[in-house]
């Protein structure tokens, strides 16, 4: 992603049929996350939320980042 940095992967499958010419939608399930970008965002430990915003705590679980 050009936004934050993040790689991910494309199902191969879905990889072939575009090669092949198909004209293909990509759809999130397609993708699988390869690494997380070096973008601002923030992870919990605990639950996992994903946020861009400069919290302390987790707005999931309430643990502190």
């Amino acid at each position: 992603m050009s936004c934050c940095g993040t790689v991910y992967e494309l199902d191969p499958e879905i990889g072939k049929r575009i090669a092949s010419g198909e004209e293909l939608q990509i759809k999130p399930q397609d993708l699988t996350k390869v690494s997380q970008g070096r973008g601002f965002f923030k992870r919990c430990s605990n639950c996992g939320y994903e946020t861009a915003e400069d919290f302390d705590y987790c707005p999931k679980c309430g643990l502190r980042f």
